[in-house]
């Protein structure tokens, strides 16, 4: 992969039923895989779609933070709210869920986001170490508040990012 800087690959659920049923494709397994070969030859960041009744048992969710957290505990995770759309029609995610999701994988994961959802909290990021807001999220507005270089202001914490950091208000 020498050309290739970041992935963002999406784990559907965590579970070989969910790929059986409803991906046709390769398993949980496969992904899974992928996932591990990439990270050490390139940023990796990870999505996960939470359906509602599929993929959104605490359960599912803690055995995927935990997976992800034996990794790399700094492995950036996104976690998307479903909304029904072409064959799909579950109601969307309820906001509790997400919630939900947000606060188990925020016990072993440095940096959790919450997409498809209007939070800003839960979309910024903050430092692992003493969690001050390190960076602003509206929409697509990205704003830099508290770092400094590649490190938090307020407590010094080296911020794995990539990629050019811009001056305070220009991410």
């Amino acid at each position: 992969m020498p050309f290739i800087q970041a992935m963002n690959i999406d784990v559907k659920a965590f579970s070989e039923d969910f790929y059986r049923r409803h991906c046709r494709g390769r398993g949980l397994k496969e992904v899974l895989r992928t996932v591990e070969l990439a990270l050490p030859r390139c940023h990796v960041e990870l999505t996960y779609l939470i359906i509602t009744t599929l993929n959104d048992s605490p359960a599912e969710i803690r055995d995927f933070v935990g997976w992800v957290a034996s990794l790399d505990r700094e492995i950036p995770v996104h976690f998307s709210r479903y909304f029904p759309s072409y064959r799909m029609d579950l109601p969307p995610t309820p906001l509790k869920t997400m919630q939900q999701a947000w606060e188990i994988a925020g016990e072993k994961l440095s940096y959790v986001y919450l997409g498809n959802i209007a939070d800003a909290e839960r979309s910024n990021t903050y430092c692992p170490s003493c969690r001050q807001l390190l960076i602003s999220r509206r929409g697509y507005r990205i704003k830099n508040v508290g770092l400094e270089g590649r490190a938090c202001k307020k407590c010094g914490h080296t911020i794995r990012l990539t990629g050019h950091i811009y001056g305070k208000n220009d991410l």
